[in-house]
């Protein structure tokens, strides 16, 4: 998935980075939305339940994780 994050395009870097949220198999992304500069929010959803994640981009680490 490729997801463009950026208010100006001279900030661009092309350089590829892969992160990875520990999704287990029946886990999905189902919406994506930026937070700010350096945050995003992934809704994930499985067969029973939905939560997010907020991810901050600048220090590739996930922040938190809300669970219902």
């Amino acid at each position: 998935m490729y997801s463009k994050i950026s208010n100006n395009q001279n900030n661009i870097e092309n350089s590829s980075y892969i992160h990875s949220l520990n999704l287990s198999q029946n886990e999905k992304i189902i919406d994506i939305e930026a937070i700010g500069e350096n945050s995003i929010l992934f809704i994930v959803s499985d067969s029973k339940n939905t939560y997010a994640i907020v991810f901050d981009i600048k220090n590739n680490v996930i922040k938190s994780q809300i669970k219902r």
